[in-house]
């Protein structure tokens, strides 16, 4: 035999020692191949090269078969086919499966600092994203500096500079918000919600009650349900709701609106009490009225009862061209047969209150009694004028009286 021969039977019999079988398993560099395994490569020291390419040579593989595993050199990572399509395997960086923003085709990111994109849905905490939903996270979410002395909440959210979110379900924006209470929400500048299911946005403001929502600056609601809007009001009462800008506050008081100067200087526009009482421009009953004005009232009407000058003096009214002036002789047969005055609405025609008091409307009795009392003048005067012709005649007839009288003496 040659040297080259015999080199070739050695280098095959050293081939074939390292290799040993069982039940068909095969193993390199062992003896004792797994049992789980067809091929069991051991090395201390040396590792195994998977073919390698770039990503058109990958691409062009004609009908690859499921399982086929390449490198490619391009992207950096390795690669397997799964029947319909190319899966990246892993991506260097470890940012897999975030693709390289403006890349063509799309490449993994390499890197943790590149700038990266998914088309897919993102599910954290979960093992599932929502149907529809591209981010959802299932725990507390975080952005910006959150208070270190005031851990998130659970399931809350937390975005801006030394924002709180404590409470469960709660969020906090902006810049030193607290979101305490349970499923809240604190939005602006300094402004906290306390309360549970409180909403609050602005600038300092409260909302401390239940349910309570505060919107503005400087404002506080403090009572369950209660609401202030504006600056500088507040809302102590359950229920309650302040608006406008410093306010007057009792824990009375049901509904408020603020037209102070300053906060030395509340006042309110319009106050309405818990019984139900309104004032405006006041905010103290006097008595037992339901309602208080501090100043005039002006209201609209579709006419106004000069129609009964009108009428008298020219025959027609253009103001009320339904109104007729009635004689006071007219006007005693109609009381006698309706029991009320003409143009005014009888009893029976009024509604009631479940307590009993009636029901009219204030703006069309003023005109109505404007107008009885015109048609009182004008009747009045008629009288007068009666009067007059007949304390003419009554001196007539007291002169010709005495002129009889002296004559009789004279005879």
């Amino acid at each position: 035999m040659t040297t080259t021969t015999n080199r070739r039977i050695l280098y095959s019999l050293l081939f074939m020692a390292s290799i040993s079988t069982a039940s068909a398993q095969v193993g390199i560099g062992t003896d004792n191949p797994h049992s789980s395994t067809v091929l069991d490569i051991t090395s201390s020291d040396k590792g195994v090269l998977i073919p390698r390419m770039d990503s058109a040579s990958r691409l062009a593989i004609s009908a690859p078969a499921d399982g086929l595993l390449v490198y490619d050199t391009d992207t950096a990572s390795f690669w397997f086919y799964d029947s319909s399509a190319w899966q990246n395997l892993s991506s260097g960086g470890g940012a897999h499966p975030w693709y390289l923003q403006g890349s063509t085709p799309p490449a993994p990111a390499t890197s943790n600092s590149s700038n990266v994109y998914v088309m897919g849905s993102v599910a954290v905490g979960k093992t599932q994203a929502t149907s529809g939903v591209m981010l959802d996270v299932q725990g507390s979410v975080r952005g910006g500096q959150v208070n270190a002395s005031n851990p998130l909440g659970l399931r809350s959210m937390a975005v801006g500079d030394k924002v709180t979110s404590s409470g469960i379900n709660s969020s906090a924006f902006g810049n030193q918000t607290k979101s305490t209470g349970n499923n809240t929400i604190a939005v602006g500048y300094m402004s906290e919600a306390n309360g549970n299911q409180s909403a609050v946005f602005g600038h300092n403001n409260k909302a401390d009650g239940v349910r309570a929502a505060s919107f503005g600056t400087f404002n506080v609601a403090g009572g369950m349900n209660s609401a202030s809007f504006g600056e500088r009001t507040t809302a102590t009462r359950d229920n309650s709701a302040a608006f406008g800008t410093f306010n007057s506050d009792n824990a009375d008081f049901l509904f408020m609106v603020g037209n102070g100067a300053n906060a030395s200087s509340k006042k309110n526009a319009l106050t309405i009490r818990s019984n139900g009482w309104m004032g405006i421009g006041a905010t103290t009953p006097t008595g037992s009225e339901k309602l208080k004005v501090n100043g005039s009232i002006v209201t609209a009407g579709g006419t106004y009862p000069d129609y009964v000058f009108e009428d008298y003096f020219n025959d027609f009214s253009e103001l009320n061209p339904e109104y007729k002036f009635k004689t006071l002789a007219e006007t005693k047969a109609f009381i006698e047969k309706n029991r009320h005055l003409p143009g005014i609405l009888p009893v029976t025609a009024l509604s009631r209150t479940a307590d009993g008091n009636y029901e009219f409307n204030l703006s069309e009795l003023s005109v109505q009694s404007l107008e009885k009392i015109e048609e009182l003048f004008l009747y009045v005067i008629e009288q007068d004028e009666k009067t007059g012709s007949l304390k003419e005649e009554l001196n007539g007839l007291h002169a010709t009286h005495e002129e009889l009288t002296t004559s009789n003496h004279t005879l």
